[in-house]
């Protein structure tokens, strides 16, 4: 991970796994779970932390602790 993890989510299907990276300009990583290697990242705002899935996998929510809001991003 390029900052320290505060949180992780599994993807309804058990495929992807969300990594929130801690920092003033955090970034989701987008681990692919069977070939356990980082596919991609979401820039999100300060200090991402506790993410959450959508039941139906199509939104990812995730807490900025810092900036004092909750991002949602599509998956």
């Amino acid at each position: 991970m390029p900052a320290p993890p505060l949180g992780m989510a599994l993807s309804p299907d058990d495929r992807t796994l969300y990594v929130t990276c801690a920092a003033s300009e955090s970034k989701v990583c987008i681990v692919d779970v069977a070939g356990r290697k980082i596919t991609g990242s979401i820039d999100v705002g300060h200090t991402a932390m506790a993410p959450i899935v959508s039941p139906n996998g199509e939104k990812l929510y995730v807490c900025n602790r810092f900036n004092n809001d909750v991002g949602i991003n599509p998956t």
